[in-house]
């Protein structure tokens, strides 16, 4: 998968993944949710450690409210089906991780 909205590197064994939308302080949205997933299953596979940031001056602002799929207006929003559908893996991934030692 390529990543418009993070950004991936490999160096000695280390994944780096860095959230890479300054201009929104990071906001997650649902393009770098599912991006951010992708890296994170890669780092498992490929490195012995994974290291997340940031670029700019923030590390992430929350969820990005301006994303196309999330209107906070619409009254029919179902704003769980997100979490489930993205947002919990994401944290589940992490927690699946068991360090070697």
């Amino acid at each position: 998968m390529s990543y418009e909205t993070i950004e991936y590197e490999l160096t000695d064994a280390v994944a780096v993944i860095r959230l890479n939308d300054p201009t929104t302080l990071n906001a997650m949205s649902q393009k770098m949710g599912t991006e951010l997933l992708d890296a994170l299953k890669r780092g498992e596979r490929e490195a012995r450690a994974v290291l997340l940031c940031g670029a700019g001056r923030g590390f992430c602002s929350g969820a990005n409210l301006a994303d196309n799929n999330m209107d906070p207006t619409d009254p029919q929003r179902d704003l769980g089906m997100a979490l489930d559908a993205l947002f919990n893996p994401i944290v589940y991934q992490f927690a699946r991780w068991k360090s070697p030692w």
